[in-house]
């Protein structure tokens, strides 16, 4: 059975299923691989290869393509069989790199893989380094994926645990992301008693996550909570300021953002 939503407007980042995962899962080539040749000429050195994936993550999804990204993913598969051990630096950017790929796909299936890649890439740099951010965060985000791709509910907890545990030892991290990703989940989750969605934590939250980045995404999701408190002019100021630089955001929220502004014409003419 399908979960129902706070409201039409699905969020890609929502919920947590944790799922049993064993060793190091990779996509499988002759399904989900975009080119078989996608490491091909790629440098042998562990930290050129780093330096590959970083210059590719650095630009938002939604600016790049498909190929790019998955050519980011290779190299850090190529480091992590370079270095043939546990390395904390390649682990969680591996879990990093195949979130942005659910990102990019357009198949259920396909950003299920992926996710599940990212979860268990995400667990095992956990394990290494349980003190830094990058790992708890990245965690949250595929369990999030694993969770849309399979429809569930499941343990929201998950997602929740692992968020907060990145914003205690680094809030301002990705634009306050963790707090960005908590704020939309309280945003969008069923109320209590089915599950922990709450117009009022999420305006909290994401109160929060502005104050320490005032990014448009981060102003435009806080004007979503704001409509949904029926503080209808604040979230109209928000999310207005935040289309002032459009550009910035990803299309899936501008257009969402558009549609709380029709809504808010709706309910204030």
């Amino acid at each position: 059975m399908r979960f129902r939503l706070r409201h039409p407007c699905s969020f890609s980042l929502l919920i947590g299923a944790l799922l049993p995962l064993a060793g190091c899962p990779r996509p499988d080539g002759a399904l989900y691989a975009v080119d078989p040749n996608r490491a091909k000429g790629l440098p042998s050195d562990p930290e050129e290869l780093l330096s590959i994936s970083d210059a590719v993550c650095a630009i938002p999804a939604f600016r790049t393509t498909l190929r790019e990204s998955d050519r980011a993913l290779a190299a850090l598969e190529v480091a992590l069989h370079k270095r043939r051990r546990e390395d904390f630096a390649i682990l969680w950017r591996l879990a990093r790199a195949s979130f942005r790929m659910t990102e990019l796909l357009e198949n259920r299936e396909q950003r299920l893989r992926y996710a599940e890649a990212g979860v268990a890439f995400a667990e095992r740099a956990r394990a290494v380094n349980a003190v830094r951010v990058e790992a708890h965060y990245f965690l949250a985000l595929n369990i999030a994926k694993v969770a849309e791709a399979r429809n569930k509910l499941g343990l929201i907890k998950s997602v929740i645990a692992a968020a907060e545990v990145a914003g205690k030892i680094d809030g301002r991290y990705d634009e306050a992301g963790p707090f960005r990703l908590l704020g939309k989940v309280y945003l969008t989750a069923p109320a209590w008693p089915v599950s922990v969605g709450s117009p009022e934590k999420a305006i909290e939250t994401l109160e929060r996550a502005v104050s320490l980045s005032p990014s448009p995404t981060n102003r435009l999701f806080l004007g979503q909570a704001y409509y949904h408190d029926e503080e209808y002019e604040k979230a109209r100021t928000l999310l207005t300021g935040a289309l002032k630089h459009g550009s910035e955001i990803d299309p899936k929220w501008r257009k969402e953002a558009e549609a709380y502004l029709r809504k808010i014409k709706n309910k204030t003419s």
